[in-house]
């Protein structure tokens, strides 16, 4: 229940963080959002907000899984042993892709081991806010 966690690094330093464990509860039912962010994140001086794992234990993950009712967001996964600051301080481990309502992000860890994995989510979909019903790994 506490291996997910949100990621607001260039805002308040919280994303709807009451909301994070329904992002990996097993339930399509919940869900974690982000903010509505009227006009994007050009409007709020933000490249993007996010949702991480933490595996608890360093792996090379090969996929990210995720559902959501808001297809049309663009996200990318990085990841780090740590929890960077700074976005440019995590490792970018898949191409940016725009989300379908479920939707396989290949990862390239380059076999490299990592402990958090970051969906970061770059630009919104119309009505200015995405979802996340579902997320997961795959090693």
């Amino acid at each position: 229940q506490d291996a997910a966690d949100d990621y607001d690094p260039e805002g308040d330093g919280e994303e709807s963080s009451g909301q994070v464990q329904f992002a990996i509860d097993g339930s399509p039912a919940t869900e974690w959002d982000t903010e509505t962010y009227d006009g994007g994140f050009e409007g709020s001086n933000k490249r993007g907000v996010g949702l991480y794992i933490d595996t608890g234990n360093r792996v090379a993950a090969r996929q990210l899984d995720l559902v959501t009712s808001t297809p049309g967001y663009t996200a990318t996964v990085y990841a780090s042993d740590s929890v960077p600051s700074r976005i440019e301080r995590w490792t970018k481990v898949s191409q940016s892709v725009r989300v379908k309502e479920k939707q396989a992000i290949p990862l390239d860890t380059a076999r490299q081991e990592f402990r958090n994995y970051l969906l970061w989510i770059s630009a919104l979909p119309e009505g200015g806010k995405a979802v996340v019903k579902e997320l997961s790994l795959q090693r």
